[in-house]
């Protein structure tokens, strides 16, 4: 658990309840890792971190009122002084945040404290009021006045971030009352502004508080935090009933390794992918799941136990406890076998959000991906370049695989990606282009592939499409080796980046071609190119598509 809003006004709800048992707080089930980088505009001179408002405009309230928590947090956890922290659940500080058309437009009045008589109610010199104008700041706020009470639910000066639950809570009320415009490094930033007055410029309590669980703190200039997800323990043994009788879920196609980032990075794509229908069969043994159907191919088994979809199915329903139940499983394939856009991934990752979601969406993102994983290993090895961008959505990097740590990678909303994806004719299955590559590298070629994959990210995290294609087109490595077992490929690599694509590479293990660019309607053109160098180089026809990045990942579709 994080910050959080408890209740709003309209609609109400109560306030959320905590027992004495202090546990671990999370904001919510996720991915193991996720990171967050203060974005400087391109136009910024200071090396300092700040948030960058894309709009001048300022938000209209959403809510009159809101009521907000944030838990207490423990900073340093011994070796980590200034750089490690983790939030605490049951225990912290709330705020509750009304428009107030008695306080000056613009402004912030403190209109009570509760726990405590040593804190002012002058929002200049309260931890609480300093982050609320902080954000009000970012937010724009000119023609709001806001009043704001403050409910102390931990001790000053206990070590247990006592001004820093105030300031996330304070923060996250300003934010939810106007829409919760602002992400989390905004909220950390404005906490920080508070903590700098009290405490110093330190982020390992305000970061904790705001995005719930253990929070290192990467950089502080620019700020850079990584939240460490505390693997999720399903603390009971009993078994979650069905929420719904049926479900359909949809799992994006992928592309993996990015050219230089074998086996650690990926990214999904919209608009092309698997679907499964799942639905609670009294017919089938209780603790076991059917495949009734399948469509869009001949050629897999309805064998639960040889199925990428019945494979992680299973997973899910291990990790559930699911024993009392039967399901029935129907697989759409959206995407051809072989392909190199993560067909087995689709189908596993599709079935293992359907199995979770049935049963009430207990899982989180990185249980999720290890259930795939099941099933990647037994088709074609262990690894998660695709399985967790079909999860997760967006770029995704394998930070490491034992633990498993997963970093999704943001690309900016603000800029335009598309992936021109080139599928001749010709099946290359993982297996056989994975038994192909070289057993050892040269010093250089390691040098060389950790250079530009260290680019990619890069690329990825600025927005930078060009800096993206070229480092995609650059492995020296496994493209090498794959590229002649399909015909054309070299061609359609060449003609791609001649008809103005920014990078060529192999999707994954093959045949697609995937190429970059940042406009719609050249993609088309260089699809039309791509296709062309296929027939010419490799006497394959071929058909070309331009997509988007999915940055949901794996969701449910329909439930009844």
């Amino acid at each position: 658990m994080a910050a959080k809003i408890c209740h709003h006004q309209p609609p109400s709800f109560p306030s959320s309840s905590f027992t004495n048992n202090n546990n671990l707080s999370r904001k919510h089930l996720h991915f193991q890792t996720t990171s967050f980088k203060c974005n400087l505009s391109s136009s910024s001179s200071s090396s300092s971190s700040s948030s960058v408002i894309t709009t001048t405009s300022e938000p209209s309230p959403v809510f009159t009122s809101v009521k907000t928590f944030a838990p207490a947090t423990v900073a340093n956890l011994g070796p980590g002084f200034d750089f490690l922290g983790c939030a605490v659940d049951g225990i912290g500080d709330y705020v509750t945040l009304q428009v107030d058309p008695t306080v000056h437009p613009g402004q912030i009045s403190i209109s009570d404290i509760t726990g405590t008589n040593n804190l002012s109610k002058n929002p200049l010199y309260n931890c609480a009021g300093i982050a609320a104008i902080a954000v009000m700041k970012m937010l724009n706020i000119k023609s709001v006045g806001l009043s704001l009470s403050l409910e102390k639910g931990l001790p000053l000066g206990s070590g247990l971030g006592s001004s820093a639950a105030s300031a996330a809570a304070a923060a996250v009320a300003v934010n939810e009352i106007f829409g919760g415009g602002l992400g989390e490094l905004d909220l950390v930033l404005a906490g920080l502004e508070s903590e700098a007055k009290v405490s110093g410029y330190h982020a390992d309590n305000i970061a904790p508080a705001i995005m719930g669980g253990f929070v290192l703190v990467r950089s502080y200039d620019p700020l850079e935090l990584v939240n460490l997800r505390f693997p999720e323990i399903i603390t009971t043994t009993s078994e979650p009933s069905p929420v719904f009788t049926s479900v359909k879920t949809f799992a994006p196609a992928t592309v993996a390794n990015l050219g230089p980032g074998f086996d650690f990075l990926g990214c999904a794509v919209d608009g092309i992918g698997d679907y499964v229908t799942l639905q609670v069969d009294p017919t089938v043994h209780p603790g076991q799941i059917s495949i009734s159907d399948i469509t869009g191919t001949n050629n897999l088994s309805k064998n639960p136990l040889y199925n990428c979809a019945g494979i992680a199915a299973i997973a899910v329903m291990k990790m559930l406890n699911i024993k009392s139940v039967g399901l029935s499983l129907s697989l759409e394939k959206g995407l051809p076998l072989g392909s190199g856009l993560g067909s087995s991934a689709a189908s596993a990752a599709a079935a293992a959000v359907a199995v979770n979601e049935i049963f009430g969406g207990g899982l989180g993102e990185l249980d999720l991906v290890l259930a795939g994983l099941e099933s990647e290993a037994k088709v074609s090895g262990y690894h998660a370049d695709n399985i967790a961008p079909a999860i997760m959505g967006g770029f995704v990097l394998v930070r490491s695989y034992d633990p498993l740590e997963l970093v999704n990678l943001r690309f900016p909303e603000s800029k335009e990606l598309c992936f021109v994806l080139c599928n001749p004719e010709f099946e290359a299955p993982t297996k056989k282009m994975r038994a192909v590559l070289p057993k050892e590298i040269t010093m250089s070629h390691h040098v060389w592939n950790s250079s530009q994959a260290g680019a990619l990210v890069a690329a990825v995290l600025q927005g930078d499409c060009v800096g993206l294609g070229k480092a995609l087109s650059s492995d020296k490595i496994v493209e090498p080796r794959r590229a002649p077992l399909i015909p054309g490929m070299e061609d359609v690599k060449k003609a791609a980046i001649k008809a103005g694509a920014f990078g060529c590479t192999i999707s994954g293990a093959g045949p697609t071609a995937v190429a970059i660019t940042d406009n719609e309607e050249k993609g088309r053109e260089i699809g039309e190119k791509m296709v062309e160098a296929f027939m010419v180089g490799g006497n394959l026809k071929a058909k070309a598509s331009v997509k988007k990045l999915d940055r949901v990942g794996a969701r449910l579709v329909s439930s009844s």
